[in-house]
């Protein structure tokens, strides 16, 4: 379960709490992996890098997975943009 912000779009809250609740934060499964590109190519709204990671961290993530999951995503969201 992640945390719910009031101001996250459904579809993104939803994506997002999809990939949080099931992921093995050891060692990311290919289905782990699907779920977290569906979130970026899906999602309506970008989720703040600082955000991204205080939710990887609250699902078991270490601080250094955490981060790279964000820095990870926030450039797959930059290269979505540019198309």
């Amino acid at each position: 379960m992640c945390i719910r912000d009031r101001n996250r779009a459904e579809r993104t809250q939803a994506l997002l709490s999809r990939l949080t609740i099931v992921v093995n934060t050891s060692a990311l499964h290919s289905l782990d992996w699907r779920r977290f590109f569906i979130l970026v190519r899906e999602g309506r709204q970008q989720i703040p890098r600082h955000v991204l990671r205080s939710e990887f961290k609250w699902s078991g993530f270490t601080p250094e997975s955490a981060n790279d999951l964000a820095e990870l995503y926030h450039h797959l969201w930059v290269y979505k943009r540019a198309f």
